[in-house]
């Protein structure tokens, strides 16, 4: 998008100044694909003259914690102040990570930082460039590290008409019970803004052109889970009130998960990853200009007379540095896994009435729900009862003690079920396999 007589805002989604990437490979610096490598590139890209950039929109988490004060004040405090200094406002609402961190740094940041909704209100300010038409922002920032209420029990300035309002927020767009600020997505829409803008979840959504609400994004993926093209969204106010938006691909590092066809012979494994990764690595050229990094999760798929020396062959693979070089982007593998089952008709097998028949019934019924509804009763109900128990023994690890010290996060419920339902069929080929197999049922799966 051209500069125009339009009001131009880029919207950034979770920073997380002060912490680096996981699951990159020593051979790599992570300091380079983390989110101050990708701040220092926002910036860069808004004060370029030709992109006409008139303010910088900040969804929360900016800084990773408390105790990435001191480490994120000097790369928030020169990003800010180029941006300043290049007569670009810059606004922001407090996460659940920095509830504390960031109203610290409004403090002592360089004037022109407007902190929008500060102790859980709601506050706007006005993005009003000479010659184009003006824009409000209204944001809300997070009171404490958990709020278990929507923001919207705190009425937010109605719309002005005429005016284009654009909301900024950090929350959980699932609605429900959530400990961090629960909002549906209708009643952000009932408010009336044009749009919403919001940060937590890492992962993208591409942009909404109806205005309906929806996640900006990690600036930078920090861990696998953060598929997909990551930076700002790039949105422009016309004189006559439309909005237009545009993912502006500017992170360094980018992952994805692919499920590959296995080679027949297990020999041929690793060259079968590594052309995999280059094949994906050319289909991502359009938007390449700013990646440096490539990093994949690959999953072999297939059928095999001889599964277990697929696995071996993968096993092999662990340990080592799987780098290599696409021109300018390094390609990585972080993880091998081998999906690869023995070459049996698990229909066939659903069909009977033994212990194998059963466990190939729920096989089934988890990966091929249309094969399951004509040969096994009450097929739906079956899968959801699986989904059902693996999904209250996740709930009941995830809520250890151990694993609440990490900082970890949930994901959403579907997606959790989504990867539950990969694993449970996962486990059951393997049982299948090694039943199958003559193998010794103690190497399957319990």
């Amino acid at each position: 998008m051209p500069p125009t007589a339009s009001t131009r805002i880029l919207f950034v989604g979770d920073l997380h100044l002060g912490r680096l990437p996981s699951h990159v490979p020593v051979g790599l610096d992570a300091h380079t694909l983390g989110p101050e490598a990708a701040w220092n590139r926002i910036v860069r890209w808004a004060c370029d003259p030709d992109h006409g950039i008139h303010a910088v929109a900040l969804a929360g988490d900016v800084v990773d914690g408390d105790n990435a004060l001191f480490e994120a004040y000097g790369p928030l405090e020169r990003g800010i102040g180029d941006l300043i200094g290049a007569g670009i406002e810059v606004c922001a609402v407090a996460g659940n990570h920095d509830t504390q961190t960031l109203p610290k740094l409004a403090h002592v940041l360089t004037r022109g930082f407007h902190l929008l909704g500060p102790k859980g209100t709601w506050s706007e300010h006005v993005v009003a460039p000479e010659g184009s038409p003006p824009v409000r922002l209204v944001g809300w920032s997070f009171p404490r590290d958990h709020w278990d209420r929507s923001p919207l029990e705190t009425r937010p300035p109605t719309p002005l008409p005429g005016v284009t309002t654009l909301g900024l927020l950090h929350a959980d767009l699932a609605g429900g019970t959530s400990r961090y600020a629960p909002v549906s997505p209708g009643d952000l829409r009932a408010v009336g803004y044009q749009a919403w803008f919001l940060g937590h979840v890492h992962r993208p959504d591409p942009p909404a052109a109806d205005g309906t609400p929806f996640y900006l994004g990690s600036a930078s993926p920090l861990d696998p889970s953060e598929t997909g093209v990551h930076g700002p969204v790039l949105v422009e106010v016309g004189p006559d009130g439309s909005i237009a938006r545009e993912r502006i691909p500017l992170a360094p590092l980018r992952w994805a998960h692919l499920d590959v066809a296995s080679s027949p012979d297990p020999a041929d494994t690793s060259a079968t990853v590594l052309g995999a990764m280059v094949e994906h690595a050319r289909g991502q050229a359009e938007d390449q200009g700013s990646l440096r990094a490539l990093g994949f999760r690959i999953r072999l798929t297939g059928t095999s007379h001889d599964p277990h020396a697929q696995s071996l062959a993968v096993e092999k693979l662990e340990g080592q540095e799987l780098v290599a070089a696409h021109g300018p982007v390094s390609l990585f593998a972080d993880r091998v896994e081998c999906a690869v089952t023995a070459a049996y008709d698990l229909a066939a097998l659903a069909r009977t009435d033994d212990p194998i028949g059963l466990l190939a019934r729920q096989v089934l019924v988890l990966e091929d729900p249309g094969a399951a509804a004509a040969l096994v009763p009450d097929s739906d109900r079956l899968a959801a009862s699986l989904l059902d128990e693996a999904e209250g023994r996740w709930e009941t690890v995830v809520r250890q003690a151990a694993f609440r010290q990490l900082g970890l996060e949930p994901e959403g419920r579907e997606e959790v079920r989504a990867t539950l339902r990969l694993k449970l069929v996962e486990a059951g080929r393997k049982a299948l396999d090694a039943i199958m197999s003559g193998r010794r049922g103690d190497d399957a799966p319990a």
